[in-house]
C-alpha cells in the first residue's frame, strides 16, 4: 500500500492524506479521459488501509489479509 501511495512506512496521516489526493488526480476515471479505474480503486484500498491508524498498525504487523 505505501507503494502505491509512493510514501514510505514512516508517514505521517498528513503525508498519507496528501499522497492520496494526489494520486486520485492522477487516476480517478471521471476526471481523466484516460484514468484507470483499477488503478484509482488500488489507490482508494490503500488509503482504507493506512488512512486510519488501527487498519495501519494491523496491516504495518501482519501485511495484507
Amino acid at each position: 500500500h505505501y507503494d502505491i501511495l509512493g510514501i514510505t512506512r514512516t508517514a505521517t496521516q498528513a503525508q498519507i492524506q496528501k499522497a492520496y489526493r494526489r494520486r486520485c488526480l492522477a487516476t480517478h476515471p471521471d476526471k481523466l479521459p484516460n484514468g484507470d479505474r483499477q488503478a484509482f480503486d488500488m489507490v482508494s484500498r490503500a488509503y482504507e488501509v493506512l488512512g486510519c491508524e488501527r487498519k495501519r498498525a494491523l496491516y504495518d504487523r501482519f501485511g495484507e489479509g
